[in-house]
């Protein structure tokens, strides 16, 4: 009988689920579990690159199963023949590799199992078993979904989760590092539970999502972290894929960068370490596990959010490094795309002035990964007057605004009191009133004007 009155529960929006037509289950590895149990293959095979999770529903089934490598791309390394009722399971990793999964359903037909548990939005294929995990992107801590062409013949339980929801509750109120244990206990529920039901508390925090506003807010959070790091990422992600994002996945050769992050409070997770503790993993598998920083960009955050990590990542991986070759000095001058980030006479070219910059000034670079992002060129030669002269400082425009050029100059001046110079010069066009009000904020001041430019210096103390 249906309650009237009393005390209020948590109100809610109503609306729709996203995945509404699909079956409603308890999580992820009990819809895995589910079609183990429907369809009782005699072996699976599943990639070496995943979590245990997935190696829990086998076992427990006594299912044969059998690991498979992939490549840099997520791809099948091995040729796989399936035999009578045997299945290939496949992850969609972080969401992008649906166009790949078209291509193993020509091969494998309905023999083949897809996770989507890093794709939520990614739609079924038509008689191939899927299965989702709605807890890796919404605040939930638990349910799954699962679309399949088979189905149990028993009665399901309905799952109830309120009393694994307190963390849900209490990031709210006060943060997550609070209730980080709640959090571990509501995922060590998940072990070896029998398939249920969907619990109506998970049914209802799904069916008051926006999801048209997280899927904005995910492509826009992972469009801008793209931009920024798409050209040092060693995942190569298509630029005409059409997805939403599970997280921004940055693989970088940098073992430090992610115990920085979470040292910020940026908390980033690891997938997977135990993967590194079986047979036959091969390097790029090693890689994945402790090159890839999955950054979060779901709709919790908004674009400052995504300058906050940006700061961190290039305040932990910029360099500055010596390099006075006349190559190097040419090729970034050739390729710099700020007009300000020299002043030439008309006389001069732009091939003597590298020659002369190589032979008689020091040049820094500003590098992300070895790669050349801003320059700092200066003649500290005069050892009578002891003031050094800034012939070249610029950055490359898109990586404008995260504090680089007073890195530039803060260098520059602990390096000249090394050598105890006195005072810096500079020459800057008056028409660059971005460059004039930089310099002016660092303690630069006008000492003198000469055709279009402006001399500036500072004393360093």
């Amino acid at each position: 009988m249906k309650e009237i009155g009393g005390y209020f529960e948590l109100e809610l929006s109503k609306g729709n689920e996203f995945h509404n037509d699909l079956i409603k289950l308890n999580s992820g590895r009990s819809s895995f579990k589910y079609i183990l149990k429907a369809k009782n293959p005699t072996k699976v095979y599943i990639p070496n690159y995943i979590c245990d999770s997935v190696v829990e529903p086998l076992e427990e089934l006594n299912i044969k199963y059998e690991f498979y490598n992939v490549n840099e791309n997520f791809e099948i390394v091995q040729d796989i023949k399936l035999k009578d009722n045997e299945k290939l399971f496949y992850v969609n990793y972080f969401a992008l590799k649906s166009k790949y999964i078209e291509k193993l359903v020509n091969s494998y037909d309905d023999n083949l199992i897809v996770d989507n548990t890093q794709a939520f939005f990614e739609k079924p294929l038509k008689d191939v078993d899927t299965i989702y995990s709605p807890r890796k992107f919404f605040g939930v801590s638990d349910g799954g979904y699962l679309s399949t062409n088979k189905f149990l013949k028993e009665d399901l339980e309905e799952d109830e989760s309120y009393d694994n929801a307190i963390q849900l509750l209490g990031r709210i109120d006060k943060n997550a590092s609070s209730f980080y244990d709640d959090y571990q206990k509501a995922e060590q529920r998940l072990i070896n539970q029998s398939i249920k039901k969907m619990s109506k508390l998970t049914q209802n925090i799904l069916s008051s999502i926006d999801y048209e506003d997280v899927i904005k807010r995910r492509k826009d959070n992972f469009d801008y972290l793209h931009k920024e790091l798409g050209n040092i990422n060693l995942i190569n992600i298509e630029s005409d894929l059409d997805f939403v994002p599970f997280v921004y996945p940055f693989m970088i050769d940098n073992q430090d960068l992610r115990q920085k992050l979470i040292d910020n409070k940026i908390y980033i997770a690891k997938y997977w370490n135990e993967v590194l503790d079986r047979k036959n993993i091969t390097e790029i598998e090693k890689k994945f596990v402790n090159q890839i920083i999955p950054l979060p960009i779901d709709q919790r955050y908004d674009l400052e959010d995504m300058k906050k990590i940006m700061k961190i990542i290039y305040k932990y991986m910029i360099q500055i490094k010596r390099n006075n070759t006349f190559e190097s000095l040419f090729e970034y001058f050739e390729n710099i795309d700020n007009k300000y980030s020299r002043v030439l006479g008309n006389n001069v070219s732009l091939f003597d002035y590298c020659k002369k910059l190589s032979k008689n000034a020091e040049i820094f670079y500003l590098e992300i990964n070895n790669k050349k992002i801003g320059i700092l060129a200066f003649y500290a030669n005069n050892f009578e007057s002891r003031k050094a002269y800034v012939s070249s400082i610029s950055i490359f425009s898109k990586y404008n605004g995260f504090g680089f050029g007073k890195k530039l100059l803060d260098f520059l001046e602990e390096y000249l009191k090394e050598l105890k110079f006195v005072e810096i010069e500079l020459e800057v066009e008056i028409s660059n009133s971005k460059a004039i009000t930089f310099y002016k904020q660092f303690g630069f001041i006008e000492i003198s004007r000469k055709d279009i430019s402006l001399i500036m210096g500072k004393e360093i103390i």
